[in-house]
């Protein structure tokens, strides 16, 4: 299953693998390949988080990972962080607006 959105730089889902407690999602924007880890945990409290992790093959194997209530606040978390520290690090520009509609549509978050 293909699921796209539109812009300059197209968002695309290229693959979505799930394991017995995770789901992967890889996606493409605009040849900046992005892969999105999301894997529910107990807290200290034994309630359910999620952490996401997110790494892109253009930021030199380097991992953003953020642990929240649910799994679009790990998402806005990740994307928050990446942001910042894009310039300092040399991550690639993420378009985090549109992954946040792609994963969503996708009811992944």
């Amino acid at each position: 299953m293909e699921a796209t959105a539109s812009g300059p730089e197209r968002l695309a889902l290229v693959r979505r693998v799930r394991g017995r407690s995770w789901v992967s999602y890889e996606l493409d924007q605009g040849g900046t390949p992005l892969q999105i880890r999301m894997t529910p945990a107990e807290d200290a409290g034994g309630h359910i988080v999620w952490s996401l992790e997110v790494s892109s093959l253009g930021a030199f194997g380097i991992v953003v990972k953020a642990t929240s209530l649910t799994r679009g606040g790990a998402l806005a978390s990740v994307a928050r962080s990446w942001s910042r520290q894009a310039d300092d690090l040399a991550l690639p520009s993420i378009d985090w607006v549109g992954v946040t509609h792609l994963l969503s549509d996708l009811r992944a978050v």
